[in-house]
C-alpha cells in the first residue's frame, strides 16, 4: 500500500527538485526543511550517504538521493536543501537539489508510471501527477531504500 492511498480526497505534499525534474513527497513523513549544514563524513557508509548531521543533539543520516536514483554529482549550493523524514521510525535527512513548494493535490489526478519506464528512479515511484503545467513524479518514500540499506543507514544512528 502506498502512502498516497488514503480516504482523504487531496493530498499535501512536499515538492522538490533533483536534476532538473520535480518530485513530491507525502507531508505526513515530513518534520523539517533544513539549509544545507557541515555534513560530517564518516568512514565506510553506503556511497549514497555522504555523512550524518547534528540536529539539537540527535545524530541524523544524511542521503543523497542524487546518488540513490545514479544522477550526476552536483555541488551543495546555496538552494540545496536536507528534507528530514521520519522512515520506519528513524529520521533520515534527504539531500535534494532545492524545495520547491508544499501543495495540494486531488488524489484522482494520480496516474500510475506506464509498465514501459525504464527510469532509474522508477522503483521509488508511486505514481505521476500534472499540477499546473508541471509533471510531479511521486516518491514512494516508504520503499526508497530497501531493508537492508535502512539497516546501514540506522547504524550510523549509533556510530
Amino acid at each position: 500500500m502506498s502512502e498516497f492511498d488514503s480516504k482523504d480526497a487531496q493530498l499535501q505534499l512536499v515538492t522538490f527538485l533533483l536534476d532538473n525534474e520535480e518530485y513530491a513527497i507525502h507531508i505526513r513523513f515530513v518534520i523539517e526543511i533544513l539549509k544545507t549544514s557541515q555534513i560530517c563524513k564518516v568512514p565506510n557508509t553506503p556511497h549514497y550517504v555522504p555523512g550524518v548531521i547534528n540536529l539539537r543533539g540527535k545524530i541524523i543520516p544524511v542521503v543523497d538521493l542524487r546518488k540513490c536514483f545514479n544522477l550526476s554529482e552536483k555541488e551543495i549550493d546555496k538552494l540545496s536543501r536536507i528534507v528530514v523524514v521520519e522512515l520506519n521510525g528513524n529520521e533520515i535527512g534527504l539531500l535534494v537539489d532545492q524545495v520547491k513548494e508544499v501543495l495540494y493535490i486531488d488524489k484522482t489526478t494520480i496516474e500510475t508510471l506506464p509498465e514501459i519506464t525504464t527510469h532509474p528512479q522508477a522503483r521509488y515511484i508511486s505514481g505521476i501527477t500534472q499540477y499546473e503545467d508541471r509533471l510531479l513524479l511521486l516518491l514512494d518514500i516508504q520503499h526508497l531504500l530497501q531493508t537492508k540499506e535502512i539497516e546501514e543507514v540506522q547504524s550510523l544512528q549509533h556510530a
